[in-house]
């Protein structure tokens, strides 16, 4: 899975994605990693669920509500950029009630060790894009 723990950021993909960030001018990565999980019908594969989770966690960063541990270049970009959209808002909470109820990712944890950290990870981050 290329997860060393059940944080937002504490995986390789979204490691990734945050170089894609730092690199974009607007919401539109955040909304298309976001977007990509926002499928009904389709099994949500890993990679993608990860960073979904972590375009999610800067939304909620976006808000003035950010998890302990935000990457320095999440919070410089959010920085010069401010509050996500309503719309992205709304995508967020979506993509999240997406991977909890059924992908890859909820699989891989509910198999191994963490399930329960990572449960409690999402409602955080769920309870802070909620405000």
């Amino acid at each position: 899975m290329g997860a060393w723990g059940h944080g937002p950021f504490e995986n390789d993909d979204a490691g990734d994605w945050i170089a894609e960030l730092e690199e974009s001018e607007d919401f539109s990565v955040v909304q298309a990693a976001l977007e990509a999980v926002v499928r009904p019908g389709t099994y949500l594969e890993a990679p993608e669920c990860s960073t979904a989770i972590a375009a999610a966690e800067v939304v909620a960063a976006s808000l003035g509500r950010p998890v302990t541990g935000l990457p320095e270049e999440a919070g410089a970009w959010i920085a010069a950029r401010g509050a996500a959209p309503p719309r992205i808002v709304g995508l967020a909470k979506q993509a999240l009630a997406a991977i909890r109820s059924e992908s890859e990712l909820r699989d891989l944890w509910e198999e191994g060790d963490g399930f329960d950290e990572w449960v409690k990870s999402m409602s955080d981050l769920e309870a802070r894009i909620a405000g």
